[in-house]
């Protein structure tokens, strides 16, 4: 039997959906390739940009209601696509996809780069895995699992996970069904991460602990410049009363401090704050950190205390399900994790980690937009 009709015998058998791909379709892909400058990796870029090129086609042909946003898909930057196996940041109606190509086999269990998975930025709501089928110019798709139906344990090897096939849902039509009628819903934080997280962050560690190594007045010229690179800005020493007297109507800060301090949470005299911008998704927020050594009272480990105040720069009420999670990095675990459900005006969290835990804060939105930042640790 003709070795095309037989591979197409066993598409047939396995993938109801099969789409072919065109011939510029392969042309760009290889191009796109070529841009990786590791030889090696290539391959896996080449098979992964098939299975975008033929998913959109078949997106279009299913539904006139659905467009794919690949504006922010990492597969057309090559130095962000030469790790990782997967066309990551793809969205539909507001849900975030991934798709995973794979080479056609008959194995019981499917692969899935470790890296989506396991990095806050770059989970999504779907993963969809595609076979490619290069000599016939066809992808089929294999099938797709949603975030929260992943098993919480899976085995591994090297730098890919491996989900059996019978998790995998093969009705294409309930997934087109499923992004017509339901809302996305926040996906941070559902799936145990195997490794730390500090692994998959390209930022580097921030030791806060250097915020307290000069005098204030100058640290803030002076002090390590990974501060500042890193997108942080230390303030003026912290003197809440005169704060609140000298404030300005366009300031927020030292109401939300004064407010604070109402609900009985500390805020140390002698500690050190700073404070970055951050865009999420259509809003521009504001973070701010309040470092603080716990005076040891005890033989125990020397403690370190963290206030975190979120807010929007422009003072108005934060969007309905912002979420603020803190993770301590080594075991993976939630520490904190506050939400708004009442158009407030900030989100806080109050926390006591010892000096040998390094803590990592994400953001997300109700869509599921979501952002890590750099871990946070205190070393004197």
């Amino acid at each position: 039997m003709d070795a095309t009709i037989e591979t197409l015998d066993y598409v047939n058998a396995v993938e109801a959906q099969l789409v072919s791909l065109q011939s510029t379709d392969l042309e760009r892909a290889c191009e796109l390739s070529q841009r990786i400058p590791d030889p090696g990796k290539r391959w896996s870029v080449y098979l992964n940009a098939l299975a975008l090129f033929g998913f959109r086609q078949w997106l279009q042909g299913r539904s006139l209601t659905f467009q794919l946003q690949d504006e922010h898909c990492i597969i057309t930057e090559p130095t962000i696509v030469d790790g990782i196996s997967a066309v990551c940041k793809l969205t539909t109606n507001q849900f975030k996809i991934c798709l995973i190509a794979l080479e056609p086999d008959q194995t019981d269990t499917v692969p899935i780069p470790k890296s989506v998975l396991d990095r806050i930025d770059l989970r999504a709501h779907c993963y969809i895995f595609i076979s490619i089928y290069e000599e016939q110019e066809a992808i089929g798709l294999r099938g797709y699992i949603f975030h929260d139906a992943i098993p919480n344990s899976l085995d591994s090897e090297q730098d890919f996970y491996s989900i059996p096939n019978d998790r995998l849902t093969t009705n294409f039509d309930h997934l087109l069904l499923h992004f017509s009628c339901l809302e996305p819903t926040p996906i941070l934080g559902s799936v145990p991460i195997s490794l730390p997280l500090r692994q998959w962050l390209i930022e580097p560690v921030l030791n806060t602990g250097r915020w307290f190594q000069t005098q204030i007045g100058t640290a803030i010229d002076n002090i390590d410049n990974a501060v500042s690179e890193l997108s942080w800005q230390l303030t003026s020493s912290m003197n809440f009363a005169s704060a609140l007297r000298e404030s300005s109507p366009s300031d927020s800060m030292p109401i939300i401090l004064a407010d604070l301090i109402r609900q009985g949470i500390e805020i140390s005299a002698e500690g050190r704050s700073a404070t970055r911008s951050i865009a999420l998704g259509e809003f521009d927020l504001q973070l701010y950190a309040i470092v603080s050594p716990v005076p040891l009272e005890t033989e125990s480990t020397e403690e370190w205390s963290l206030l975190l105040i979120l807010k929007r720069s422009d003072d108005q009420p934060l969007p309905h399900g912002i979420q603020l999670e803190v993770y301590e990095s080594c075991s993976n675990q939630v520490v904190q994790q506050v939400v708004s459900s009442d158009r407030s005006g900030y989100l806080f969290t109050d926390i006591i980690a010892t000096q040998d835990e390094t803590l990592i804060v994400t953001l997300s939105l109700a869509d599921g937009t979501a952002i890590a930042l750099s871990p946070m640790t205190f070393k004197p």
